[in-house]
């Protein structure tokens, strides 16, 4: 693809994704229009449609990048230390989607539906259901993914009331709740 093409492609998805959030800062999804994107960017309907078949994909994309990004960071860790250090990765990824950005609380916001956390969730344990030494290490693999799925939800909910002001919880006796809730869990598994 040409390099300028590819750059005003670029360009399009990221005026339709401002577009998108500035709405939705507004109102709910339900009642954004694709119009109401195009008043905000001067861009076509046709280029609207090559990049998104509605708002929802707009919504979608936005959702798949964040969980790349947080893939990204978790990928750093050695699968063996991500739980260890999970109060630490999830304040990256927070630090990450909270920038200065005007948008990013607004992203933030609306990456924390169940719909996103599902898929979030189904990818952080697919990763580490990857690792080749689970097999060895457990009789029950199906409980290890249990235990995943637990872990990242439950820490989600308790770092989520935490970053929205909804405790009086410090961050750090969170996390030591995190931390131990995940070490009483490690060694309870089926080994």
């Amino acid at each position: 693809m040409n390099q300028k093409v590819y750059s005003n492609a670029k360009r399009s998805q990221k005026l339709i994704v401002e577009a998108f959030l500035e709405l939705y800062k507004t109102k709910p999804i339900e009642k954004i229009r694709v119009q109401e994107i195009l008043d905000l960017t001067t861009l076509s309907r046709g280029t609207f449609y090559a990049h998104f078949s509605d708002v929802y994909a707009v919504r979608e994309e936005i959702e798949d990048f964040q969980i790349r990004t947080a893939m990204s960071i978790l990928k750093q860790y050695k699968r063996d230390e991500i739980f260890s250090k999970f109060d630490q990765i999830l304040m990256e990824i927070y630090n990450l989607s909270n920038s200065d950005s005007p948008f990013s609380k607004v992203v933030f916001e609306l990456c924390y539906h169940m719909s996103f956390m599902e898929r979030f969730k189904l990818s952080f344990v697919d990763y580490l259901m990857a690792d080749d030494g689970l097999k060895e290490r457990y009789s029950d693999l199906e409980q290890v993914r249990c235990y995943y799925e637990f872990i990242f939800m439950g820490s989600l909910t308790l770092m989520n009331k935490w970053f929205s002001g909804e405790t009086s919880q410090t961050y750090e006796s969170l996390s030591s709740y995190i931390r131990a809730f995940i070490l009483q869990g490690v060694s309870s598994l089926n080994q």
